[in-house]
This record gives C-alpha cells, structure tokens and sequence, in this order.
C-alpha cells in the first residue's frame, strides 16, 4: 500500500461562480491547516513555549507543528505553533519526558502548495525521530502532530508499524494525531467527533503493529478530519486544490467546472468556515487536547 497515494490534499478555500472569485475564498480561507495564530499571507511561529533543556529521558515526544507556525531552522527545543507549543511543555517533565520539535517550511497554499510542505514536514519528522533515537538509545519516541503536522506525524507513524520507519515499533511510544485530515475509525478517538474520515481520506488501518498505540483526536465539526458531512464538492474538487499556492496565483482553481462552484461556495459557508473555526478554537474548551496528552503519557516509558 502506497502512504502517500498522489498526496492528495485539500484546503478550507472553496471556489465561487468565476476563477477570481474561486481565487479570493481561498485566500480567505487558507487558514484551514494552519494554527490558530498563523496569518493567511504569513508564517507565523504562533504561541512559543519556554525552550526545554537538551536531554535524553525515557520518553522524548516528537511535536510537529501545524501549517503556518513552522519555519525552517528553528531550534528543536524550543515549542511552537498552536497547541504543539502547549503540548511541548506539558510533556517536558524531568526524569520521565520530554519534546523535540519539528521545523520545517510551513507556507502551505501561500510560499508553497500544501503537497510540498507535507513531504518537507514528513521527511523532518521522520529525521528527527531518527536522531532523537541514536541520541538517546534507551528512550521511547512518541509522535504528536497538529493538522498538516498531524499529516506528517501518522505517516511516519505508519511507516514504523509496517517495519520501515526511523525506529522499530519496540521504541515506539504512541501518536497522538490532533485534527488529522487522514484520520479514521480505526484508531482510538479522543475528540468529540463520531467516528469517521479526515478530509484528505483514512490511514488509520496503516498503523500496523502500532495501530493500538495511536489516538485520532478530531473535535465534532472541525472541517479537516470530520468532514463527512456538507463536503462532497470539496472532496470530489480536492485534486484541483493540491497544488495551488499564493505564490502561483491559485492557477489550479481554474480547472473547477463552473457549475460545481455554486456548490462549492455552498459549502463554503454551511461546512467550512465554521469548520475552520473550530478547526483553530475548539480542542481546549472541549477536554479534547487533554485527552491526546493524557494518551501520550500513559504510553510513556
């Protein structure tokens, strides 16, 4: 099986009756994958948590951060982006834990199309899973991944369980995968959505011999991983937003026929941009994001 069968992505823009106005929405709502503090024509590191101290401990955490709250070369201990900057500093506790973070170019749909910036986020993750292991032999290495990190996070997290990953499944800990536009009912749920697919489709029977080791954790509503419902255009459309970028002025939106653009501006505003809402705004209020960590710690060594 293929993890990365065409890339295929999809963003919270959708597209309207004409190939200008396709181009606005999505420059209105590029925020799909990104963190809550990430501008749409920036890249923002977010929330940035107190650098932890270097160290090996008996359980590192591998945090990837979402779309927009990355950039290449920041320094692995030091948290950022929204909800990875917290996690990182929740899990850093002497003696037990502690966090690396990935950096990667997070400009999804802006400085780059989202296809680029996952696999520069998955190689890195994959890389720094593997030099957190030969640094630290005697640890336990968990993933957590935020929205496009979260993308990144279960395909590394796959490539382990099926025997070809950075480290065996024995130094596993778990994943923790938070708004996974590949997430799937065959994972542990931590959020308040019903079981179902992310946007992007379903890895969760990929895992492998980790699969009981992974926790999707996607809050009711959120567009990027519950997203069976009011999506359909989005969905059949998604191969035209794969490639689109600020940069490229969003040309691929140009090959959307013009009828299903009514439909797309449709679920715009019914499944959308409330999804995107909830996407950046819902985890902490709904127990959710405590939930993933509390999954985290009891997989830790």
């Amino acid at each position: 099986m293929r993890l990365f069968p065409n890339r295929g992505r999809a963003t919270a823009a959708t597209a309207v009756t004409t190939a200008a106005a396709a181009t606005a929405v999505l420059a209105a709502g590029v925020s799909l994958l990104t963190a809550p503090t990430a501008g749409a024509f920036s890249v923002s590191l977010g929330p940035v948590a107190t650098p932890v101290l270097p160290r090996c401990e008996p359980s590192i955490v591998i945090i990837v951060p979402g779309g927009g709250n990355s950039v290449d070369g920041t320094p692995e201990n030091l948290p950022v982006g929204g909800y990875t900057a917290d996690m990182g500093a929740r899990v850093d506790q002497i003696g037990r834990s502690t966090s690396r973070t990935v950096s990667y170019n997070s400009g999804a749909f802006v400085a780059r199309d989202y296809l680029d910036a996952a696999a520069d986020a998955t190689n890195q993750t994959r890389d720094l899973v593997r030099r957190a292991a030969a640094e630290c032999p005697g640890a336990k290495i968990s993933l957590y991944g935020y929205s496009l990190g979260a993308d990144a996070a279960a395909h590394v997290a796959a490539e382990i369980g099926r025997g070809n990953g950075p480290v065996s499944a024995e130094r596993f800990g778990s994943g923790v995968f938070q708004a996974n536009p590949y997430r799937g009912a065959a994972t542990a749920q931590g959020g308040t959505a019903t079981p179902g697919t992310g946007i992007l489709g379903d890895l969760s029977d990929s895992y492998g011999s980790v699969s009981d080791r992974i926790m999707d954790v996607c809050d009711r509503g959120d567009f990027t991983c519950d997203s069976d419902t009011w999506t359909g255009e989005v969905r059949a459309n998604r191969e035209a937003f794969l490639g689109v970028s600020a940069r490229e002025g969003y040309q691929g939106l140009t090959t959307i026929p013009g009828d299903q653009r009514r439909s797309l501006a449709f679920e715009t505003l019914i499944g959308v941009l409330p999804g995107t809402w909830l996407h950046t705004n819902s985890y902490s209020a709904t127990g959710s994001f405590s939930r993933g960590e509390g999954f985290l710690r009891g997989h830790m060594g």
